[in-house]
């Protein structure tokens, strides 16, 4: 991301009243939303158009699909995006998983917006901090 764009979000959850909700959301906070999916197959080819500067990630999706592989698969692949892992499940209960995986942030459902604005600018601020370190 350079200083004069607004930075990328893309959205991979199931739920289209929440998907609007974190769209909305994302926008009112300053992000464009370059994207949404509801699966496995739709994030894939999202993310092969263009990579987006963070990914929020539901957890559990259409058809079965399940976050964490997605999110595995993320990791390999696109080792740079920032990842938020969104769930509705008890962390407690999944954090074997999120271990092995490693999402860089994750978010409980429901979806707060404040709390989601908050994460998603303290997400783009760390960004930042690298590159204002080159510039100087």
């Amino acid at each position: 991301m350079t200083n004069n764009e607004f930075p990328t979000v893309c959205i991979v959850e199931d739920d289209p009243v929440l998907c609007f909700l974190m769209r909305e959301i994302c926008k009112a906070a300053g992000f464009k939303v370059l994207a949404t999916a509801s699966d496995i197959a739709g994030a894939s080819c999202m993310l092969d158009n263009r990579l987006p500067d963070i990914l929020l990630l539901d957890y559990s999706l259409d058809g079965g699909d399940d976050g964490m592989e997605l999110l595995s698969r993320i990791k390999r692949d696109y080792p740079g995006l920032a990842t938020v892992l969104v769930t509705g499940w008890d962390l407690q209960k999944l954090a074997a998983r999120l271990d092995y995986v490693a999402p860089d942030y994750h978010m409980q459902k429901p979806v707060l917006p404040r709390e989601l604005s908050r994460l998603l600018i303290q997400i783009d601020e760390a960004k930042l901090q690298p590159e204002l370190a080159e510039a100087a």
